[in-house]
């Protein structure tokens, strides 16, 4: 399945459910389970002049806000200005947007109204003595300006803490409808600005909407604002019994009741841990779970819309056990992996290592240990938001932990792929580096083959010469040894002849002796000595 929960969906009778996107108030026709609850509201609404709404993360405080109470005060002729102030540098006062949001809202809805001039404050506008709304049934309007997600000022607010404290002076002065000491400044200055304002009347509604874990902070604004502290609602956790009417009752036409059951026991934790107070029989029945079952409202709207477009993708008129079946096993799964997909890996890392145990169950994780070191703040402002994670207070620590412990199963799988993943690309890396080893010890061993042949070939060579030379001495030395010999015969035959020579001369000299003179034998002797 393609995880789809990020792009923005028109609500209507194929798409009645938004994601984890909050219901806006044109889709409170689609937005079921919270009735009592915006009941509730809308009746502390009218008694008071300033509400608080608080509520643990992720239980729908603005859908609730938007799709079930805003539609109830325009039934009692009150006109909802709904508030999200913009919290960083270079952003408008923060009590300029407020009175621009009500200028907006004014505009909208009451297009022949009067608004504020450029020089007045939203405080001086609302109590000026021809200020007047109407509907288009003509009756009178009461504004009700509701601040959501608050907490920003604590959390986004150190940023710009010059903003947020002249926001706090302006919002005392709305919640205590006191006079804001400016203007008190200019009525002792001229008395006749006075005549301008209705300075007691109250002709608006204020709803500070924020996180049950901020209340500490909101306490710290109590000793200046202390209307804050006087009518406060919070808001539960999702009944199961009540999220099969979020199921169900804007699908009816799509699925069945048991159907839509067993959905909430999916998103309930069906089957994920055994002994589980959130366990829900496998036939779909609450049973007596219906008091004590909780159900996470983004994680149920989140399963329902992908649930719906795996419906339309199959060509299906309605939902079957299969779709059902088959969205538990994958829906979850996209929604994590879409969580952590554009994160650096450490991140998912964490999630997989500390927020589960290696069985699987929930783990927590001590927040100042795992920012910066694990993620940083903007990586888990992003998880947040994204309802993957939450933060919860523990024994005065605040502590990071997965917002369900349906997301266990998924981050299990998600977290025994990757090992799996990381094992098998060691052990292809244990094989290529073996590789590379044996193609290094081959071309190694044919190096030696190369260099043994070349060896081998000079050694022949070597050898040839070595034999040609020996054969060589062995000529030279029979040559000069024939020489030697052949001097010596020489030798031989040279004194031989030379001594028959000189037998020979002597013999004729003596034969000359016999027959001649002495003298001229003595004489050829002279001149033949050798």
């Amino acid at each position: 399945m393609i995880l789809t929960t990020t792009a923005l969906q028109q609500l209507d009778g194929e798409n009645p459910w938004p994601g984890l996107e909050s219901f806006e108030e044109n889709a409170h026709a689609f937005f079921f389970g919270r009735d009592q609850e915006a009941g509730s509201l809308r009746d502390r609404v009218l008694d008071a002049p300033v509400t608080v709404l608080y509520g643990r993360s992720g239980l729908g405080k603005t859908s609730l806000l938007r799709a079930g109470l805003f539609p109830k005060l325009r039934e009692e002729n009150f006109l909802p200005v709904y508030v999200r102030l913009e919290l960083k540098r270079g952003s408008a006062a923060l009590s300029r947007q407020l009175r621009q949001s009500v200028c907006d809202s004014i505009r909208a809805d009451v297009p022949d109204a009067m608004l504020p001039s450029d020089e007045e404050s939203l405080w001086e506008y609302l109590h000026r003595k021809d200020f007047e709304l109407w509907s288009a049934q003509n009756f009178p309007l009461t504004p009700v300006i509701v601040i959501d997600q608050f907490e920003e000022l604590f959390t986004l607010g150190g940023r710009v803490s010059d903003l947020v404290d002249a926001f706090r002076d302006k919002l005392g002065d709305l919640a205590e409808n006191r006079i804001p000491a400016e203007l008190a400044a200019r009525i002792d200055d001229d008395e006749a600005v006075a005549e301008r304002f209705n300075l007691r009347s109250r002709n608006y509604k204020l709803l500070i909407s924020l996180r049950e874990d901020f209340l500490p902070d909101l306490e710290g604004w109590c000793r200046i604002i202390p209307a804050l502290g006087r009518s406060r609602v919070r808001l539960l956790p999702l009944r199961a019994e009540d999220a099969v009417d979020a199921v169900h009752k804007p699908a009816a036409h799509l699925m069945t009741e048991q159907l839509a059951r067993r959905v909430v026991s999916i998103i309930a934790g069906d089957g994920l841990h055994s002994g589980r107070k959130n366990k829900l029989p496998d036939d779909g029945r609450l049973g007596d779970e219906r008091g004590t079952a909780e159900v996470e409202p983004p994680l149920l709207s989140l399963f329902c819309r992908e649930l719906n477009e795996e419906r339309k993708r199959r060509g299906q008129q309605q939902f079957d056990e299969q779709v059902v079946e088959d969205a538990k096993r994958d829906t979850l799964s996209n929604y994590y992996s879409s969580c952590v997909g554009d994160l650096p890996p450490r991140v998912a890392r964490f999630i997989e290592s500390e927020l589960i145990t290696e069985t699987g169950f929930r783990d927590s994780f001590i927040r100042e240990d795992a920012v910066p070191e694990h993620l940083t703040d903007d990586e888990l402002t992003q998880l947040i938001h994204s309802r993957l994670l939450r933060l919860e207070d523990q024994y005065g620590a605040q502590r990071i932990e997965l917002t369900h412990d349906v997301l266990t199963g998924p981050v299990r799988e998600h977290r025994d792929r990757r090992l799996a993943e990381e094992r098998e690309a060691e052990l292809e890396a244990e094989k290529q580096r073996q590789q590379a080893e044996l193609q290094t010890a081959r071309q190694h061993a044919a190096a030696l083959r190369k260099r043994s042949r070349i060896l081998a070939a000079v050694l022949a060579v070597t050898a040839i010469i070595a034999v040609v030379a020996g054969f060589l001495y062995v000529s030279a030395q029979k040559a000069q040894q024939q020489a030697e010999k052949a001097q010596q015969q020489a030798d031989t035959r040279f004194r031989e002849a030379t001594s028959l020579r000189l037998i020979s001369e002597a013999e004729s000299m003596l034969a000359g002796t016999r027959s001649g003179s002495p003298v001229r034998a003595y004489q050829q002797l002279l001149a033949h000595p050798d």
